[in-house]
């Protein structure tokens, strides 16, 4: 096993590993990272608005929202940038609008009447606007996730583990952790 003491110099897709037991030259075909998950870049929030007619929020009141998106994986993202909108007098409705990453399934919607306090109101088959109309209370206690609710990246030791080198197959794992990966290494 190479010495844990090592350097690691990355430019672009390439890298070089001096340890005191050896020095591998390490290209993209020794190391490959999967790409981002949907659960790395949260949905865009646009203006929310709201109808004095079609639902039961209260009157003249401010509410605040956020949104996340939801993978097939069940990863959760970090919320949305948070929108308000404040009610009208009447049967008032409130709806919110946003952009979803690549890859999103559902929609998580949290809402409440104080910023940065929402909770979970309702999970939707992905969308791009939802109304609330008040019929549906928010569920106390179940915050949004304060950071990605995701695994880390696979990440593939690739020609050191498939030729039997180990010493590089762990290079290329230390190259990979040396550069912030948040990964526990896969061989393939």
């Amino acid at each position: 096993m190479p010495n844990i003491h090592n350097k690691t110099y990355v430019t672009g897709q390439l890298a070089s590993i001096v340890t005191a037991d050896h020095a591998f030259a390490i290209d993209s075909s020794d190391v490959v990272t999967e790409t981002a998950t949907v659960a790395e870049i949260p949905p865009v929030q646009t203006n929310a608005s709201t109808s004095t007619s079609g639902g039961t929020l209260a009157n003249t009141a401010q509410f605040f929202y956020v949104i996340t998106a939801v993978d097939a994986h069940n990863n959760e993202t970090q919320v949305s940038n948070e929108k308000s909108v404040t009610t009208g007098t009447g049967s008032n409705s409130n709806t919110a609008n946003w952009t979803n990453p690549s890859g999103t399934v559902f929609n998580k919607i949290y809402r409440s009447l104080t910023t940065g306090t929402e909770v979970f109101l309702v999970k939707i088959p992905v969308a791009l606007t939802y109304v609330d109309t008040g019929a549906i209370a928010p569920t106390a206690g179940q915050t949004p996730p304060a950071t990605a609710a995701v695994g880390p990246p696979v990440v593939h030791a690739g020609i050191g583990a498939a030729r039997g080198d180990d010493a590089k197959a762990q290079a290329c794992l230390m190259l990979v952790s040396d550069v912030g990966h948040r990964s526990k290494p896969v061989f393939h």
